[in-house]
């Protein structure tokens, strides 16, 4: 049998959540806050939304990149003809290629084979991980770009990553202890 006080604490509960509602979400002061949300792809940008999906239905879909009012997209083949598809159903919209080897598809698969990488080893020689769209390629960050791990990396993964050398994440206690 529930606790009598049950109903209370749902009455509260329920007035609470219609409160939200009516308010809408409180900004944090300290929030980021995007100051061109035009410029992301996300809710804020349906254009860009827009080109992305029939991008994505058009197949060997590389990316897009929003570079100011500019749609950057790639294509892994038949990219001019991909292109002109795009421009004709979005006339009002100066969609742009770049340069595209590799998928979307493909990039995040080696992310996600190099974050496994990462999550699994007690090596530490493999700091960062990231896809650079417009540059189609998956960044890694090494303590070492000549070590072995990271000839490895380039002989397992080809021109789908580009190796850099990185610096290790500092632990904020550390930090805090010197300061």
């Amino acid at each position: 049998m529930p606790h009598s006080s049950w109903g209370a604490f749902h009455e509260r509960a329920l007035r609470i959540y219609q409160d939200f509602l009516a308010e809408g979400p409180r900004r944090d002061a300290d929030a980021y806050v995007d100051p061109d949300p035009a410029s992301t792809i996300g809710p804020s940008n349906p254009t860009a939304n827009a080109v992305t999906q029939r991008a994505c239905e058009l197949g060997e879909f590389a990316g897009l990149e929003v570079d100011g009012s500019v749609l950057r997209v790639g294509f892994t083949h038949h990219a001019p003809s991909k292109l002109q598809t795009l421009l004709d159903e979005f006339p009002d919209v100066d969609v742009q290629l770049y340069p595209a080897r590799h998928s979307e598809i493909e990039l995040a698969r080696v992310q996600d084979e190099i974050s496994t990488l990462m999550s699994a080893s007690y090596d530490i020689s493999i700091l960062s991980c990231g896809v650079e769209i417009a540059r189609n390629v998956v960044t890694v960050g090494v303590n070492d770009i000549k070590s072995p791990q990271a000839a490895a990396l380039r002989a397992r993964f080809g021109d789908a990553v580009e190796i850099f050398a990185d610096e290790p994440i500092e632990l904020l206690r550390s930090r805090m202890a010197r300061d």
